[in-house]
């Protein structure tokens, strides 16, 4: 894969990278299988033709399942994280006019997946039922099942894959975490695109032999025609470059030939058959070249891609479409608190801040930290608002993403900071009081449990806010009953317990 590894089918040693820096040597392979990728080879053709013009925007729903153990950890990937790998990913397929996006936005960012085996060894078949069962679930994206690992072998690695079988797409955490060409390249895997070098997976490029005019997977007994230079020739009244290889072609003739290789400039000597020199396209997303910065699809890959997009076996791609297609317009402005604004109290506090048009959702950050490297909170939420304890006596800095389905891209707003007093305020939910409840006949009354006695307020609002009834209760541990005011005037009230720190409230509807 571009950018940092990818590797073929078996076993290939390639270093990792992160943009241009070299970070460790590992082998690594990729888990589609030749049987897997055989399926796409004798599938491709009917996704050449017809042709698809590119009129539209092509809108494609992703899912994502970072998966955890079984007890629940280590499913944790950072929001931030999975926004820039669909924002990487749309890079990369913008040509296509394909767009990818996330319906609901939180709502398909789903910690459902719960198993060992799919979180350490996702090919194992368990581990496998368990996430085809949750992608069945959620049958109206790309489901991207995101691993710790793929494989227990420590010499290698596998980054991910595409399974034809399962449908689905897993890729390693850290490919997600650093967004690389990796998931460009398994989602070119899911729309039908082989490798350019499809059947050099096993055999490594001899330029002192003769180049064979076919190739053997070994390992599932395929043969697969090599290509040539020339895009007229002709092999049983067929070209091959129709044939061979990937089947496309405006994907030019490659022997694997970025295996190993570290730059993305094909400086090396490689003929074909007839014994024409070759220069591959070691920019291809399917390809095998690294360090390169422009990636690209060809029109015959893009072509079969939307013609894959638009299939039957497809529908629930298309099933449903973006809410909102427009980009968040405007400013960030603080309502509370304000910017540099120092408080008098501290616990929770409630950040809140203008509304964004076109903006469904919204990524904050709080640090503790103006360069954001201590990071105490980073949520997406749908409103335009975010409660979080603070400590007193503490700066803080806070700053916030507008986005929606299809704009996950815009940038954070200025950073806000505020400083916390010393005065406590009342928190959510009293920790002595297990339940309660309202029942209005024969008369108006709470009944409560308490873990212990409990002593505080008894207070009623109206609709307004405005108090109607307030009274001193002390509550012992265990079951009690509260008469309720009558006579009130029908309509809607609130009923809250409160004391120095928290407060608990209901809603309360008298009728006439």
């Amino acid at each position: 894969m571009k950018g940092r590894l990818h590797s073929g089918l078996w076993l290939l040693l390639l270093p990792i990278i992160h943009g241009h820096s070299v970070f460790s040597q590992v082998r690594g392979i990729c888990g589609i299988t030749a049987e897997e990728q055989h399926m796409l080879y004798e599938q491709i053709d009917r996704f050449k033709q017809p042709t698809v013009e590119m009129r539209e925007t092509y809108y494609i729903p992703i899912v994502f399942h970072p998966v955890a153990r079984t007890n629940g950890t280590g499913a944790y990937l950072r929001y931030d994280h999975m926004l820039d790998a669909i924002c990487k990913l749309n890079e990369g397929f913008s040509e296509q006019g394909m767009v990818f996006y996330l319906p609901g936005v939180s709502e398909s960012i789903r910690f459902d997946v719960k198993n060992n085996l799919a979180f350490d060894n996702p090919r194992q078949s368990y581990g496998a039922s368990v996430m085809k069962l949750k992608a069945d679930q959620t049958r109206y994206g790309v489901n991207i099942f995101i691993v710790n690992r793929i494989s227990y072998d420590p010499s290698q690695q596998t980054l991910g894959y595409y399974s034809p079988t399962y449908d689905y797409v897993v890729m390693l955490k850290k490919e997600i975490s650093s967004p690389s060409s990796t998931f460009a390249h398994e989602l070119g895997h899911f729309f039908g695109l082989l490798h350019t070098f499809y059947g050099w997976e096993e055999t490594q490029y001899n330029p002192s032999l003769p180049t064979p005019t076919e190739v053997t997977l070994q390992t599932a007994n395929i043969t697969v025609p090599v290509e040539y230079v020339k895009r007229d020739k002709m092999r049983n009244n067929q070209r091959v470059c129709e044939i061979a290889a990937d089947k496309l072609c405006d994907t030019e003739a490659n022997y694997k030939l970025g295996f190993g290789y570290l730059k993305c400039e094909w400086m090396g000597i490689a003929k074909d058959p007839d014994n024409v020199p070759l220069r591959p396209q070691e920019r291809n997303y399917m390809s095998y070249f690294l360090h390169c910065d422009d990636y690209f699809f060809t029109q015959e890959q893009g072509q079969v891609m939307r013609n894959n997009y638009l299939s039957p076996e497809r529908n629930y791609l298309r099933k449903r479409t973006p809410t909102v297609v427009d980009a968040p317009d405007g400013e960030i402005t603080p309502i509370y608190p304000l910017d540099q604004e120092e408080l008098e109290v501290y616990g929770l506090l409630t950040l809140d801040w203008e509304d964004i048009p076109n903006a469904t959702h919204y990524l904050i950050e709080v640090s503790r930290r103006r360069s954001f490297s201590n990071i105490v909170a980073r949520e997406i939420v749908d409103k335009s608002e975010f409660a979080l304890e603070f400590s007193p006596n503490k700066y803080y800095y806070w700053r916030v993403k507008p986005i929606n389905e299809t704009h996950l891209c815009e940038p954070f707003s200025a950073k806000f900071v505020f400083k916390t007093g010393t005065i406590p305020v009342r928190t959510s939910d009293i920790e002595d009081i297990d339940r309660w409840w309202i029942t209005a006949f024969p008369e108006p009354k709470i009944t409560m449990y308490t873990t212990k006695a409990w002593r505080g307020q008894l207070v009623i609002f109206d609709a307004n806010g405005s108090t109607v009834h307030s009274q001193s209760v002390q509550i012992p541990s265990g079951r009690s009953s509260i008469d309720l005011p009558i006579g009130l005037h029908p309509g809607v009230y609130y009923v809250q317990f409160e004391d120095e720190r928290r407060f608990e409230v209901k809603r309360w509807l008298v009728l006439p």
